[in-house]
């Protein structure tokens, strides 16, 4: 049996004014670490197939979703390109505030 996560998409409304990503890049996972969530490795600007490569070889846990990769947040920002990182780690900080405000 599989961890279960809690399972949340960003919001259109989010992207007004720019053409907003497909529901699963904007797929966030929340397992018991709030703070750090599976997220999708595309929309951190990593390649998906490349990023498989690298998570087996770093033995990061990822997850496979409707046939996308996720992967801990944590994992992304060591490895998406620099104008990604403070995207993703404002993101972390949006999730675990949401977490903490629904316990």
């Amino acid at each position: 049996m599989g961890i279960e996560y809690k399972r949340y998409v960003i919001p259109l409304s989010l992207f007004d004014g720019i053409e907003p990503p497909p529901v699963w890049k904007r797929l966030i996972l929340v397992g018991e670490v709030a703070n750090n969530p599976f997220l999708s490795v595309e929309a951190g600007g990593i390649n998906e197939k490349k990023a498989v490569v690298n998570l087996v070889y770093d033995e990061a846990d990822f997850v496979v979703e409707n046939g996308h990769v996720y992967a801990c947040a944590s994992w992304i920002v060591e490895n998406c390109p620099d104008e990604q990182v403070e995207a993703i780690s404002l993101l972390c900080e949006v999730i675990e505030m949401f977490e903490s405000i629904e316990d």
